[in-house]
């Protein structure tokens, strides 16, 4: 079983920013029709969210990334290098661009909120903005950040579901009973928080709690699952994009309503587009994934847009997506790349330190 072989995950990743940017712009820029043509092809994309599809590929991906670590550390090294370089990188420019627009200033640097604000972007809780901040933008710096706690909190659960239930050693029904009890769990909280006094409209608690890993893990876990299966969910999805697609979209509208059914059924489409036509994302990219860089920069673009009191129209989305792509180039080059090389070096080590490990063992 080998997830690593060919496979499209690049592009995937760069539509599911795309579509968290077209969405978002058309939001912030009160651009979404009430009715007609466009406001069903807007809907349509509504069928395709874009966090899940993050979610599940990262499920996918990690769970594996987990199992080859030869330890903790390494592990947690690997997920550091991805996630915060570009992510410290991306809150300079933020910094640069609020003080280019005067929303900070060098008084500003006197308050306890700025630095607490500043420590709260560079560490793991992004979702928290300032009073002081909100008249920027659409009043949030950017809100979309809210999903790197929760992904850091899915690399954190899956470890911990490893070391105390011994999956490495327990194989794959074990890991199997584990996802599912785990994820029934998170699913159970989900609906709980989906509903009522609880929903995250309703309230600080739930709204709070809707920007932790316990309500989303059990999407995460779908794709640890079809991981952990792969060799029996392969044949199925392989080569199928195109009639498992056309079920999605024949059944789109019902499982916008039963979200439950919708986002296992949208992870079976998203493993299919991976490995059907598998190298479309390398003709196309050429090795280059810039969707973390378009999905950290595009609320930075559209809140500046909305400051400087553009026209809201057409072309402002556009240039929301030409800046949005144009930063995440220049992150990917200069600095995400350099740090997945980080990467490859902390793997060369590991295998090396294992090595040595069991060449002590059979000493």
């Amino acid at each position: 079983m080998n997830v690593r072989e060919r496979n499209n995950f690049d592009l995937i990743r760069l539509f599911a920013a795309s579509q968290v940017v077209l969405l978002h712009s058309l939001t912030h820029f009160s651009l979404i029709p009430a009715s007609g043509f466009w406001a069903r092809i807007i809907d349509g994309v509504r069928w395709f969210p874009g966090v899940p599809i993050f979610f599940v590929v990262s499920g996918f991906l990690i769970t594996p990334s987990l199992e080859r670590s030869a330890t903790l550390a390494q592990y947690a090294r690997k997920r550091v290098l991805r996630i915060y370089p570009a992510l410290w990188c991306y809150v300079g420019v933020c910094l640069a661009l609020l003080a280019a627009l005067g929303v900070i200033r060098l008084s500003t640097l006197g308050h306890r909120w700025f630095w607490m604000w500043v420590g709260c972007q560079v560490t793991v809780f992004q979702a928290w903005n300032p009073e002081q901040l909100r008249h920027f933008g659409a009043g949030a710096v950017n809100g979309s950040l809210w999903t790197i706690p929760v992904e850091v909190g899915f690399y954190v659960g899956i470890a911990l579901l490893y070391a105390v239930f011994g999956l490495r050693k327990g194989g794959k029904w074990a890991a199997t009973a584990v996802f599912v009890a785990a994820g029934a769990v998170s699913l159970a909280t989900w609906r709980i928080f989906q509903v009522g006094t609880f929903a995250p409209t309703h309230g600080f608690f739930g709204k709070a709690l809707s920007m932790t890993p316990l309500p989303h893990f059990w999407i995460w876990l779908l794709g640890a699952l079809a991981y952990k299966h792969f060799d029996r969910v392969r044949p199925f999805v392989a080569g199928w994009f195109v009639p498992w697609f056309a079920a999605y979209l024949v059944l789109g509208r019902w499982l916008s309503l039963h979200q439950e059914l919708m986002y296992p059924m949208l992870g079976i489409v998203t493993l299919s587009a991976a490995y059907s036509m598998p190298g479309t994302s390398r003709a196309l990219l050429r090795g280059n994934d810039i969707s973390y860089g378009v999905y950290l920069y595009h609320m930075l673009a559209i809140n500046a847009l909305i400051a400087l009191d553009l026209p809201r129209i057409g072309w402002t989305v556009i240039a929301v997506f030409g800046c949005a792509f144009a930063v995440a180039c220049a992150s990917w080059l200069l600095v995400e790349r350099p740090a997945l090389r980080l990467k490859s070096s902390a793997r060369q080590a590991g295998r090396s330190t294992h090595a040595t490990a069991i060449g002590a063992k059979l000493i």
